[in-house]
């Protein structure tokens, strides 16, 4: 049974099998389970800070096949998320720093989708411009970014 990597974040890994199994795992041992991950998810990114692990899952990139699902997990504590939300608005996330909970992500709208700045401790989001060192959410990043960037 072949295994594929969802998403790599630093020392942590998002894994899928041919049978449908999906799971968390530390990226030097992709085959141990951390945590098993929603089934149905085909779409998963993670972002890790040390045991703490905030993954979003989806089942595809069309709208009909389902929500964003929201998941926290502290390995310090439990295998099992300790917070668990839907976002049903939310496509794909493009970023999100694990500290401050705030995350940048595209919405499902069909005709003109935008880019938003989303707290997900309070839910509250504001549209941005998408230019891409806004992109980014760690400062020291979108300033190397800029200056690779420049001709």
């Amino acid at each position: 049974m072949l295994d594929y990597p969802r998403s790599v974040s630093a020392e942590w890994i998002a894994v899928s099998a041919q049978d449908g199994r999906r799971w968390l795992a530390r990226l030097d041992t992709p085959e141990n389970v951390v945590a098993e991950l929603p089934q149905a998810c085909n779409e998963i990114d993670i972002f890790p800070s040390g045991q703490t692990v905030h993954v979003f899952a989806r089942p595809g990139w069309r709208n009909a096949e389902g929500p964003m699902k929201y998941l926290v997990y502290d390995f310090a504590r439990a295998a099992k998320p300790y917070c668990e939300k839907s976002l049903p608005w939310v496509r794909v996330v493009w970023d999100m720093d694990p500290e401050t909970g705030i995350a940048i992500m595209n919405d499902n709208n069909r005709s003109w989708g935008r880019i938003w700045l989303l707290d997900l401790k309070t839910e509250k989001r504001k549209s941005i411009s998408a230019d891409w060192p806004s992109l980014i959410l760690q400062n020291e990043v979108a300033q190397k970014w800029t200056e690779l960037s420049k001709p």
